[in-house]
């Protein structure tokens, strides 16, 4: 009846809104525990895998953010070279006039300008929508790189930790039965019912088992630390983590290799790349072509020559309107050498895509071949772990009864001891696997 209840309040509270993890829970009604009958929530946070991602994109979701931001302002400040130049110049100089036409004249000459400017044309004028096409669908690729990292980082953890959290209560409930074992062995050695090399086998098992129950404690704190780390919590309470299901859909392995190469992000990301390289390569080619550019100004100046000329001298408006074009015809070799650069960064582009699809490729050949391998491993040994439970709790009843002597018991303990941290390695694993192929394909 008690699990029946337990397995009641789970459901009602796993299917509830998702609490913030550093403020007090609030619950509708319905959803108060009856102290009576359960008060896991009361010494637990308890967490699903859903409501960790929920809680941990919320909490990490700034620097992706802002990252984004920052490529697309860059696209902007690429494109802004094309808007106008305004401006305000102010000047004074003096001179000296020298001309065999007119009498020679000094001067000096005060004026303040309101400029406009404006690049026309050059040789990017026709690429830079591309750029900025482009450059906007790579921010958003490396946004959705970013949010698969954090992804699987969390994921990770939460299954590390799972795992850590489940082998701890099975090895707690093993050690406390060979506890209750040793305290009894301890008493036959005392009264020399027993061998001292039984009682001493019988030690060593049960420090082998604590040692074995503080490596995992270990493994267990640090995970916790990192998830809290995660979520930024500040709660007391320890983590009761929830059963997980990693969604994956495993078609046949040609469909898989087709999902990876047309949807998989780190090639998506190369291919665009390579989009850029071949802009930049015209781009670089391009800058023999011409460069026109619009200027204009408006200003005021006041004129003064020392010697006196009435005609070259006062205060008054001044403008001018120019078309500038500029037409590169030898530069060093500068623009043949940057052609040449372009060229060869396109070429290695090309290449580092074909590196990106053949390793994509192995990876998944790999993950894919693995998940069922382990699979058929975890189906194997999920039967001789029910098997060897079977014979251990018969060992232990004999035992108890002085039937059968420790050392068959010991080993009927350490064989099952060690199938179920080898089963519970396999389902990590499996779970590992199966998250990194999910991603793989997205």
């Amino acid at each position: 009846m008690k699990k029946i209840v337990l397995t009641l309040f789970l459901f009602s509270f796993l299917s509830s809104d998702i609490p913030k993890l550093n403020e007090p829970k609030i619950f509708e009604e319905y959803e108060i525990p009856n102290k009576s009958k359960n008060d896991l929530s009361q010494k637990y946070d308890i967490l699903s895998l859903k409501q960790v991602l929920k809680s941990a994109f919320k909490e990490n979701q700034d620097t992706i953010f802002y990252q984004k931001k920052i490529s697309y302002l860059l696209n902007e400040i690429k494109k802004d070279k094309y808007n106008f130049d305004i401006y305000l110049s102010a000047y004074a100089r003096t001179g000296r006039v020298t001309s065999t036409k007119y009498a020679n004249s000094a001067y000096t000459e005060e004026g303040v300008r309101l400029n406009f400017n404006k690049l026309l044309y050059d040789g990017d004028y026709f690429l830079i929508q591309k750029y900025d096409i482009l450059n906007k669908r790579l921010a958003l690729i490396n946004e959705l790189n970013a949010k698969k990292r954090l992804r699987t980082l969390i994921v990770t953890n939460y299954i590390n930790l799972y795992f850590d959290q489940e082998s701890l209560k099975v090895l707690k409930i093993q050690l406390q039965n060979l506890k209750k074992i040793f305290e009894k062995i301890k008493k036959l050695y005392k009264q020399q019912k027993i061998s001292q090399l039984a009682f001493i086998k019988a030690k060593t098992d049960l420090l082998n088992l604590q040692d074995l129950y503080a490596t995992k404690l270990k493994s267990y704190i640090h995970n916790d630390f990192v998830l809290r780390e995660i979520l930024n919590s500040h709660s007391k309470k320890p983590f009761l983590l929830q059963p997980f299901n990693i969604e994956l859909k495993i078609d046949k392995f040609p469909l898989l290799q087709t999902k990876v190469i047309k949807n998989n992000s780190d090639i998506l990301k190369e291919r665009n790349n390579l989009k850029l390289k071949e802009l930049d390569y015209i781009s670089t080619k391009r800058k023999f072509h011409p460069t026109i550019t619009f200027n204009s100004f408006v200003g005021y100046s006041f004129t003064k020559n020392k010697e006196f000329d009435i005609s070259k001298q006062g205060s008054g408006t001044n403008w001018e309107i120019a078309l500038n074009l500029k037409q590169p015809i030898y530069n060093r070799g500068d623009i043949q050498l940057k052609t040449q650069k372009a060229k060869y960064n396109l070429l290695l582009q090309k290449e580092k895509l074909k590196s990106i699809q053949k390793t994509a490729l192995i990876n998944l050949e790999n993950l894919y071949r693995t998940i069922q391998f382990l699979n058929i491993k975890i189906d194997i040994l999920k039967q001789k772990t029910d098997l060897l439970k079977i014979t251990l709790n018969l060992y232990t009843k004999r035992f108890l009864a002085g039937v059968i002597s420790y050392d068959v018991y010991a080993n009927a303990l350490n064989k099952y001891i060690k199938s179920l941290e080898t089963l519970q390695n396999l389902k990590r694993k499996v779970s590992i696997n199966k998250l990194l192929l999910s991603e793989m394909l997205k």
